[in-house]
């Protein structure tokens, strides 16, 4: 079962697990050991605060693997694929990864690092080349908005 991912309700705080699609600046709830993963197409972006530890609904068997995996990576993939196909856009304009990408990437966990890989290899397949960007900003809370015809995630810790 993949990751259950809900629509923001308050976009001044995105909270693990929500996602937001927007025109305006937007801010996460502190991104621990968490990512935020946005895209961008035209004047408007969708973003999600993605958690290394989730919550699944229904919940997994008990000595199954909680953290993400490859089929969440396909199911964030497949959220942000479908603001593309509902825009009709061929490809996103942008991709920005920001926060503790490093504590993802480099993780102690194969599983993991596969997962990240396999996410930002799905967002690069329909992205813009050239404008793929995975800034390690570190713990915080951020603000997120288009400015100067890109995202700009922002740490306000």
């Amino acid at each position: 079962m993949p990751i259950e991912l809900v629509q923001a309700t308050n976009l001044n705080a995105i909270a693990e697990q929500e996602y937001a699609t927007e025109k305006n600046k937007v801010k996460t709830t502190t991104l621990d050991s968490c990512i935020g993963v946005s895209v961008r197409i035209g004047d408007e972006f969708r973003v999600i605060h993605l958690v290394l530890f989730a919550i699944y609904k229904p919940a997994k068997a008990s000595d199954a693997d909680p953290f993400f995996n490859e089929t969440d990576a396909q199911a964030v993939f497949n959220l942000m694929d479908q603001f593309r196909q509902d825009k009709t856009a061929d490809k996103f304009d942008e991709v920005l990864i920001f926060g503790n990408v490093e504590f993802w990437s480099d993780s102690q966990s194969q599983g993991i690092r596969d997962a990240y890989a396999k996410l930002v290899e799905l967002l690069q397949s329909k992205n813009t080349e050239g404008h793929f960007k995975d800034d390690d900003d570190g713990k915080g809370e951020y603000s997120l908005e288009i400015k100067d015809d890109a995202l700009k995630a922002t740490n306000l810790s």
